[in-house]
Formats: structure tokens, sequence, C-alpha cells
């Protein structure tokens, strides 16, 4: 599998390679914002979450 392709099969943009090495930061930065944005899915608490529930939104109980 190729460098890049995960993120592809997940609808994530991919760096073409050409861009210049100056944007680097907002290539990371827009990485992260992806990141972040998959974080917010999940919740982690001790019970189930009842309220506020968007579909996709993943519940896991903490391990003790």
């Amino acid at each position: 599998m190729a460098v890049g392709d995960k993120a592809l099969a997940e609808v994530f943009p991919v760096v073409s390679g050409s861009e210049l090495a100056n944007t680097i930061d907002t290539e990371i930065n827009v990485s992260r914002d992806l990141i972040a944005d998959q974080k917010r899915r999940i919740r982690v608490q001790d019970t189930q979450p009842t309220e506020n529930l968007v579909v996709g939104t993943l519940w896991a109980q903490p391990v003790a």
C-alpha cells in the first residue's frame, strides 16, 4: 500500500509533494484538524451518554 492510500480511503486530502516547503506548517495544521475532528467523535466516560448524541459518535468505558 502506497503512502497516503489510507488517507485517500478516508477521504482526507493528500499532499501532492509539489507544495512549497514554506507551506508545510499549513499542511501539518490541516492534518491535525482532521485528527481532532475524528477524536471529537469518541467519548470516554464512566456511564453511557444519554444527551448530545450524534450519529457516528462512539462511546468507550475507561479501563480501570
